[in-house]
C-alpha cells in the first residue's frame, strides 16, 4: 500500500515538475520575445539608411533589417508583423537603433521618404539633362561626368556586369554620350548629395536591366542596342504606344528595303541642336553624322535619348501596316501615309490649317 502511494507521489511530482518546465520554458520564450520587440540600442540614435524595395517579402525585409542590426530576432521581428498586419510601404528610410519593432514598422508603414535628394530623370531625356539633373541636385561636377562616360576601363565593367551593354557599341568615337539611352527614366531616392556618378548609373543601369527581363527583350532578333536605339527615336516621335508600334513596323521595313528612315529627331540629336530650340534649316537637315538618318541607311548608331518602357515594348510589339511615310504637326498628331504624293497632301492640309511647323530654308 505505501509502495502504491509513494508511486503515486512521485508520478504527481513528475507530472508537476514537467509542468513547471513547460510554465518557466513558455514564460522564457513569452519574456524572450518581448525583449526580442525592444530597441537594439536605446542610446544609440545613429541614422541608418534601410531601402525597402518594392516586392521585398516579410523574410527579406527581416533578414535586411536584422543584417544593419537594427533588430534582435528575425522571427520575432516577422511574428510581430504577421499579428499586426502592418502593410509596408517602399522607400528610403532613416531608421536607428534607439527604436522599437513597433517604431520601425509603424514608419516603414507611413511611406513618408526620408530620401535627401530626388533625381527625376523624365522619359525623353538626354544625357546634357541628364548631367544637369545630376549637378543640380548632388556634389558631382559636369567635368567629372563627363570624363566617367569616356572612361573605357568603366565601360568595360559596364559590359561584364549587364547583359544588354555591348563595350563596341557604346565606346564608338562617334557616340556622343557612351551610355545615352541605357539609362532608365524614372524618379530615384537618395540618402545624401555626396552619391556618386557610378552610384547614380548603377541604380538607372539596374532598374534598366530588370525592365529589359520583363519585357523579354532576349527574345528579339534585333541586338540591345538596336532595340535601345529604335525605342529612342519613337520616343521622340510619337506619343501615343500604337503611333510608337506603327513607326518600328515602317522603320523595319525601310531598313530592310535600305531606305533611310527619314527621322528628324534623329537630325537634330546629331548636331546637339535641342527640337524647342529653334528650327533646322535645310543644310542642318542634310548634315552628314552617323545619327542624321535623313542622310544615313538604317539605325542611327546609337540612342538619342532615355527610351520609355512603352517605346521599348512597342519596338519589341510593332504592328503591321501598308504606310510607307508619317509626319507630325505641330501639335504632335501623327498622320501616316501609303505614298509621298498622300504626305505631300496631308502636309498641304495642315499648312493650311495652320498646324504645320514653319522652316528656315537658309
Amino acid at each position: 500500500m505505501e509502495t502504491r502511494t509513494r508511486l503515486k507521489v512521485k508520478k504527481k511530482s513528475i507530472i508537476l515538475l514537467i509542468l513547471a518546465i513547460i510554465v518557466i520554458v513558455g514564460l522564457s520564450l513569452v519574456l524572450k520575445y518581448y525583449n526580442d520587440l525592444q530597441p537594439v540600442n536605446k542610446q544609440e540614435k545613429k541614422n541608418i539608411e534601410f531601402v525597402l524595395k518594392p516586392g521585398m517579402t516579410a523574410k527579406q525585409v527581416a533578414e535586411e533589417l536584422k543584417n544593419k542590426q537594427l533588430i534582435k530576432s528575425r522571427s520575432s521581428f516577422m511574428f510581430y508583423l504577421k499579428t499586426k498586419n502592418f502593410r509596408l510601404k517602399s522607400g528610403n528610410y532613416n531608421l536607428n537603433k534607439s527604436m522599437s519593432v513597433k517604431d520601425i514598422l509603424t514608419k516603414l508603414a507611413s511611406g513618408k521618404n526620408d530620401a535627401v535628394v530626388l533625381l527625376k530623370f523624365l522619359e525623353g531625356w538626354d544625357m546634357d539633362q541628364v548631367i544637369k539633373e545630376i549637378t543640380s541636385k548632388t556634389n558631382n561636377r559636369k567635368d567629372d561626368i563627363l570624363k566617367l562616360l569616356k572612361d573605357k576601363d568603366y565601360l568595360k565593367e559596364l559590359e561584364r556586369k549587364y547583359d544588354f551593354i555591348n563595350f563596341d557599341k557604346i565606346s564608338d568615337k562617334d557616340v556622343r554620350y557612351s551610355i545615352e539611352g541605357y539609362l532608365f527614366p524614372d524618379t530615384y531616392h537618395l540618402d545624401s548629395k555626396n552619391i556618386t556618378v557610378k552610384e547614380i548609373f548603377k541604380m538607372m543601369l539596374d532598374k534598366m536591366e530588370k525592365e529589359l527581363k520583363s519585357l523579354n527583350i532576349s527574345s528579339s532578333s534585333l541586338l540591345p542596342h538596336e532595340v535601345l536605339t529604335m525605342a529612342s527615336i519613337i520616343e521622340k516621335e510619337g506619343k501615343s504606344y500604337e503611333d510608337r508600334q506603327k513607326m518600328v513596323d515602317l522603320f523595319n521595313r525601310r531598313i530592310a528595303s535600305n531606305t533611310s528612315l527619314g527621322s528628324d529627331v534623329t537630325s537634330y540629336y546629331g548636331l546637339g541642336i535641342k527640337l524647342n530650340e529653334r528650327e533646322l534649316t535645310k543644310a542642318e537637315y542634310n548634315a552628314k553624322n552617323k545619327y542624321n538618318t535623313r542622310v544615313i541607311k538604317g539605325l542611327p548608331i546609337g540612342p538619342i535619348c532615355m527610351p520609355s518602357k512603352s517605346s521599348i515594348k512597342a519596338v519589341l510589339n510593332p504592328i503591321k501596316h501598308d504606310n510607307l511615310y508619317f509626319v507630325s504637326d505641330k501639335y504632335g498628331k501623327i498622320y501616316f501615309s501609303k505614298t509621298q504624293a498622300e504626305q505631300d497632301r496631308v502636309i498641304a492640309s495642315l499648312k493650311k490649317e495652320g498646324k504645320w511647323f514653319i522652316h528656315d530654308n537658309k
